[in-house]
């Protein structure tokens, strides 16, 4: 068996469906490998759900097809974790750099050559909000809480009238439930008592405290 970084399973997939005809796009390569990271193993019939009905049609195959392709192309390769990355959330001119666990994964971002920008001035859009957010939340519970962006975060949704807890509670919730691994009670105890210590408050703080708390209270199996 050889060790494959998720740059490695991407060259492998795109080469076998190349042989085989069909349109490699990135964006299902991403899914794909991110679910074998999300697992931590390469289940085919499984990742094979990863492509819509309409891929499969343009490409004249099934779904039977592709997870055979799968099972070729990563045959014989063991999945690794890459190196944590970092991300830069600014808000209103004020800068932080968070740690990220590898195949964490940010939305509605600026993705620039040196990683990802999260720029948050006002104005900006509800799902720029949520990415900083998710990014907050995922350096959290990977050992790299920030109690000073949160306190920013904190006052810039307080400004918003389009963003409540129940936002805030559900992304927790979505990203403990969608985890590689069990996040780290302890981590997550910590970045509540933070959250109490520093006086974090208004949607981000009881969103977080409502969602965190599910999760003590439902541990990933």
């Amino acid at each position: 068996m050889t060790d494959a970084t998720p740059a490695d399973l991407q060259r492998a997939l795109a080469h076998e469906f190349e042989r085989r005809g069909w349109e490699y796009d990135m964006a299902v390569g991403t899914d794909i490998v991110q679910e074998v990271e999300r697992r931590g193993a390469v289940d085919p019939p499984v990742l094979a759900q990863q492509l819509s009905g309409t891929w499969l049609e343009q490409n004249r195959t099934t779904r039977d097809d592709v997870a055979g392709a799968i099972a070729r192309a990563f045959g014989g390769l063991t999945p690794t974790r890459g190196a944590p990355s970092d991300v830069a959330l600014s808000i209103d001119n004020r800068s932080y750099t968070l740690r990220m666990e590898s195949g964490s994964q940010i939305t509605s971002s600026q993705v620039n050559v040196g990683g990802t920008q999260i720029n948050i001035q006002p104005g900006v859009s509800k799902d720029e909000i949520l990415a900083g957010v998710r990014a907050l939340l995922q350096a959290g519970l990977g050992g790299d809480w920030n109690p000073e962006a949160a306190a920013d975060l904190a006052a810039t949704i307080e400004a918003r009238d389009d963003i409540g807890f129940e936002d805030i509670e559900a992304l927790a919730v979505e990203i403990a439930e969608t985890a590689s691994e069990p996040p780290d009670e302890g981590r997550v105890r910590s970045m509540l008592s933070s959250i109490t210590e520093q006086g974090v408050g208004g949607a981000l703080a009881t969103g977080i405290s409502a969602g965190l708390g599910w999760l003590i209270r439902n541990p990933p199996t």
